[in-house]
């Protein structure tokens, strides 16, 4: 699997968005976490609640690289759904 990660900020958001973890809304004006990346030689970009950012840490690397969907893990947890 190919990742490259190109940008990673915290905005505060103009608008609803949802979250790439947990599928959940991130409501307009919640700070978040946004990445632009490449992942098998497509430009994607995504967003996710604060919390569910840091659980993306916690889970073992060959477990992302299988790839996941939206709404596949509780909010800020690393329990799947």
């Amino acid at each position: 699997m190919s990742y490259t990660e190109l940008k990673v900020r915290f905005p505060v958001g103009r608008k609803d968005y949802s979250c790439e973890w947990c599928a959940q809304t991130i409501p307009k004006a919640e700070k978040h976490f946004h990445r632009t990346y490449i992942w098998e030689n497509e430009f994607n970009d995504g967003r996710m609640h604060l919390e569910c950012e840091r659980a993306m840490h916690e889970v073992p690397r060959e477990h992302l690289d299988e790839g996941w969907t939206p709404g596949d893990y509780a909010r800020g947890s690393v329990d799947s759904i």
